[in-house]
């Protein structure tokens, strides 16, 4: 049941329901007190028990279970593991997920726009997100609004058009060239003749060239389906001068 004290100049509200955390807030008015009480038991009652007491439970132990239980069994899942990781470390990662506001994300938002691209942010804002929205409804975990479920979020990546111009090719291929991979050369040119993503190309083997008929086949891809990439007089003539040690 819900409460109101007047402390100082403000009304302290607070709200007690059977499985659910206490909750809390202030304001300057007791009519705002009692309407934030009733919206809120309103909003409890009309909810699924949670199975999970957060109690202490911190969001940095929220993203560790994602990343165990859901990026584990994703294509892809290196890149969002690395990026649960990164916010594992963040300073914002030690509060109690009883604690946490959309307020912490806005501020955590505007902070990361001054380090990266409006694209990256708003990517990783929506992982976290949906990390929310998993503990909530798929393992019943006592949060009774998502913090990030209506927050602002940046532009997307605009869609990349921009092709390699004059003399650069060259120069990238001489560049690529100085490194130590021997491959990353072969690489570059084959994607330029190909169109294939780096994770396709990278698993391609010896065995999924078909050098009678110009064919490379892509199994398990990222959209799950297998297909055949015709290959050009070019593609051929790299292949064989690539290495074939193993």
């Amino acid at each position: 049941m819900g409460s109101v004290r007047k402390r100082g100049k403000t009304w302290n509200a607070q709200v007690r329901i059977s499985g659910w955390r206490s909750f809390t807030k202030s304001f300057k008015s007791k009519s705002d007190a009692l309407c934030w009480i009733k919206a809120l038991e309103s909003n409890l009652k009309s909810t699924d028990m949670p199975k999970v007491n957060i109690g202490n439970i911190t969001l940095k132990d929220l993203l560790q279970r994602y990343a165990t239980e859901m990026s584990l069994h994703l294509k892809g899942s290196e890149v969002q593991i690395y990026v649960l990781k990164f916010y594992a470390r963040h300073p914002i990662s030690q509060m109690k997920l009883s604690d946490l506001t959309e307020r912490h994300f806005e501020y955590l938002r505007d902070e990361r726009l001054k380090q990266v691209k409006h694209g990256t942010v708003h990517a990783q804002l929506m992982l976290l997100k949906r990390v929310f929205r998993t503990a909530i409804y798929k393992w019943g975990y006592g949060i009774p609004k998502n913090p990030i479920e209506h927050l602002q979020l940046p532009p997307t990546h605009k869609s990349r058009k921009r092709r390699l111009a004059s003399n650069e090719k060259k120069r990238l291929l001489s560049a690529a060239c100085s490194q130590k991979n021997i491959y990353i050369a072969f690489i570059i040119e084959f994607a330029v003749e190909t169109g294939m993503r780096r994770s396709e190309i990278l698993k391609l083997r010896w065995r999924d060239i078909d050098f009678k008929n110009g064919f490379a086949f892509l199994f398990d891809t990222k959209n799950g389906e297998d297909r055949k990439v015709p290959l050009t007089t070019r593609c051929m003539r790299l292949l064989q001068k690539v290495p074939k040690s193993h």
